[in-house]
């Protein structure tokens, strides 16, 4: 396990990206909330320092992030940064798990806390063709060392890989943010609408890859497209002869095999498991908005054109 993962729960079986705890079931909100290690605050304390004749001062609009379970500075912001506890993101997510639409998959901290998520699993998934199911998952996640807004995303995830699918469909919302401010708060209730999208998200998401599905797509397209998706780099030639090989004789693509899906498919298996990162955290983090994702977009981009 990477050392930048500190803690990490999965419901029921190791997730695609290596990482966390395993349990059993998906779990209630206080049980997930300590299944992933989360059950911590942060508090805004003042920043000090020395003036030349050696008197502690105050510096002005700057507050330390400091973690109540430890005592760890987690980072510095300026005066208007309002936290945002887990267990605000949990009751965020409570919405959605008590009124059974969603359940709890995992959750957890990297980076030694400076960075959290949850992902809750939408009940129903979509059936592409009748011949490749997708799951459709929420995820949310912060940070508590001010370089990150409150983001909530909609992920697809193929069942028969578990690859993600984070596609940009056209005039459907797939992601909402909100900064740490005063009005954090106030405006969490949003989200619930914004929320409410992400059902518009998976028609449109249904309709854009059953199009791809239904649309032939050759070895030697494939090839072609390659040339242009992918930067001329001292491993370009293997990592194309690996996304090629697996568009032709993938066992996860045999039942999508020579279409456009399959395509983009491939090359989302190459950076979701094929691919060797440094860490396993930053193969975590890729395809949620690394490599991984902006490559994806631009292999969707290049097969609508």
């Amino acid at each position: 396990m990477s050392h930048l993962v500190e803690t990490m729960f999965s419901a029921r079986e190791v997730p695609w990206h290596g990482l966390g705890t395993v349990v059993p079931n998906v779990l209630t909100a206080q049980e997930a909330i300590k299944a992933g290690g989360l059950d911590w605050d942060v508090e805004l304390r003042p920043v000090y320092t020395n003036n030349l004749k050696g008197n502690r001062i105050r510096i002005p609009k700057a507050q330390a992030i400091v973690r109540d379970s430890d005592e760890k500075v987690l980072g510095v912001v300026g005066n208007k940064y309002v936290p945002f506890q887990n267990r605000d993101a949990f009751q965020f997510f409570d919405n959605l798990v008590d009124s059974g639409e969603a359940k709890y998959e995992t959750a957890g901290s990297l980076k030694g806390g400076k960075l959290v998520w949850l992902t809750a699993k939408l009940p129903n998934h979509v059936s592409l063709g009748g011949v490749d199911d997708v799951e459709i998952y929420i995820l949310l996640w912060t940070s508590h060392d001010g370089t990150k807004a409150i983001t909530v995303d909609v992920t697809p995830i193929r069942v028969v890989c578990a690859n993600t699918l984070n596609l940009a469909v056209e005039r459907s919302k797939r992601r909402w943010s909100i900064r740490h401010l005063s009005t954090v708060h106030s405006r969490l209730g949003e989200a619930r609408t914004t929320l409410e999208l992400t059902f518009k998200y998976v028609e449109a998401f249904q309709t854009e890859a059953e199009g791809l599905l239904a649309q032939p797509f050759t070895e030697r397209r494939m090839s072609n497209m390659l040339d242009v998706l992918l930067p001329n780099k001292p491993r370009t030639g293997t990592v194309k002869g690996t996304i090629l090989e697996n568009f032709v004789e993938g066992p996860t693509l045999d039942n999508v095999r020579g279409t456009k899906w399959a395509a983009l498919n491939a090359v989302g298996e190459y950076y979701d498991h094929l691919r060797a990162p440094r860490t396993d955290q930053s193969k975590f983090m890729g395809s949620w908005t690394g490599v991984g994702m902006k490559t994806r977009q631009k292999a969707l981009t290049l097969l609508n054109n």
